[in-house]
């Protein structure tokens, strides 16, 4: 997953409605449901676990830069409306990755 994600980047393509090419294993990355198997809120959720794994400071800043992407990218509707329907992203960042 991480290496799709890495390449998806590198090679310019967008992610907003990124999906694995196969589902996320069960894991300890706490995903909140059966379509985050799928979809990019969960790769965003085992992103997050692995880089808590490596530093609670890294883990922190890589959700307040999403946050900042999102803040700044998803206030057209058109935009929300297909990270919310593809990416599973909630309208509002859910505050509790904050924790």
């Amino acid at each position: 997953m991480v290496r799709l994600l890495r390449n998806s980047c590198a090679h310019n393509g967008s992610i907003y409605d990124f999906s694995p090419q196969t589902r996320l294993v069960k894991g300890p990355a706490e995903l909140a449901s059966p379509e985050e198997y799928h979809n990019l809120m969960g790769v965003i959720r085992v992103m997050r676990y692995l880089l808590r794994r490596i530093s609670e400071h890294e883990s922190r800043k890589f959700i307040r830069d999403i946050q900042d992407l999102l803040d700044r990218y998803a206030t057209t509707r058109a935009v929300a409306a297909i990270l919310h329907a593809y990416g599973g992203i909630p309208p509002r960042f859910p505050k509790q990755f904050f924790r």
